[in-house]
């Protein structure tokens, strides 16, 4: 299955600037002892509204529960075909390719804590994925499934999404924009689009007509177009609180700026400041609540709005959508921005 949606599509219905996306978040402890194979979560719900007749950005800031947990007893990069092996402590006695494009592994300790990488294929004791990494014998890591459109938004009891009552433009309701995590340029359009109709999850591109059970990337950063005069709903987004660093890519490009979509790896809101993102001076950060992005840059020392002004304190709301514009590189390059919980 694959994860990235490349199409052309045409979304429907205009696009307003709306009133700042009210959101609140409660999270719920439970015994954080583990036991077995995986410990038990720190469990977190957030809301946002989702204003009709309008664009509403948001990102996934939850995660899946882990459905293993362990350490790691060997690591095998091979750079010949782009990919890496990790061997457990123990014998899990996997099903072949059970996680195949279906689950993240996430590091959790050591110097790649916070790396989250898809499966590609896993045997009865090891498995891999298709990037070169190097963590390090010992270092703790989780198995988690991957949030799907289904899993999500469930079609029989959603209430996020207007119903669309057939494919053609004039018949969507609400639409759902998908945005690439790094970008080929700025000023960058949604991939590929999906909407709802009675028989679940359908859309445009490649995957179609299997859209509800698309592995959606931890990163991924979205849009829900509701139609002119559709009313109002809520977006509500549940999970389990990651409690250790995310390493976000960042791509940078040789001779022309792009866009790099992501979330906070974050449980409450927070600002600014406390990001811990550093950026250049002709790098600037895009934080969208709607299709208008309010535009920051970082002089080194502070965040600063278009206008000069300091923008230390700015809110970031849970789940909010970001679009880090690197500058032209003078060679491609993949940097990481460590985020802390």
């Amino acid at each position: 299955m694959k994860t990235v949606l490349n199409t052309s599509f045409e979304p429907t219905g205009s696009v307003h600037r709306t009133n700042p996306i009210a959101s609140f978040f409660a999270i719920l402890l439970f015994a954080s002892a583990a036991f077995g194979q995986v410990k038990s979560p720190i469990v977190g719900v957030s809301e946002k509204d989702v204003i009709g007749g309008s664009d509403t950005f948001f990102g996934i800031p939850l995660q899946r529960d882990a459905i293993y947990s362990g350490t790691i007893d060997s690591v095998t990069p091979d750079t010949s075909i782009n990919c890496t092996t990790i061997t457990p402590d123990g014998n899990p006695s996997w099903t072949a390719d059970e996680f195949a494009f279906s689950a993240f592994v996430r590091i959790t300790s050591g110097r790649a804590a916070g790396r989250i990488e898809l499966i590609s294929e896993n045997q009865g004791f090891n498995l891999t994925v298709k990037t070169v990494f190097a963590p390090r014998v010992g270092d703790s890591f989780e198995i988690i499934p991957g949030w799907t459109l289904d899993s999500l938004f469930p079609p029989a009891t959603q209430t996020t999404f207007h119903l669309s009552i057939g494919k053609l433009p004039a018949d969507r309701g609400s639409e759902l924009l998908f945005y690439p995590e790094n970008g080929e340029g700025i000023e960058t359009s949604p991939i590929s689009l999906a909407f709802l109709t009675s028989g679940g999850w359908t859309g445009l591109g490649d995957l179609y007509p299997r859209f509800g059970g698309v592995v959606l990337s931890p990163r991924s950063v979205f849009a829900i177009r509701h139609p002119d005069e559709a009313a109002d709903t809520k977006l509500p987004l549940f999970g389990n609180v990651d409690d250790s660093p995310r390493l976000i890519p960042i791509q940078i490009l040789k001779g022309r700026a792009n866009e790099n979509f992501t979330t906070p790896n974050r449980a409450t809101s927070t600002t600014l400041r406390r990001l811990g993102l550093k950026l250049g001076s002709r790098d600037r950060l895009l934080v969208f609540d709607d299709a208008e992005p309010d535009v920051f840059r970082f002089d080194g020392r502070s965040w600063l709005d278009e206008t000069g002004a300091s923008a230390n304190n700015i809110v970031i709301e849970v789940g909010a959508a970001l679009a880090i514009r690197k500058a032209a590189g003078t060679a491609d390059k993949l940097t990481f921005w460590k985020q802390l919980p």
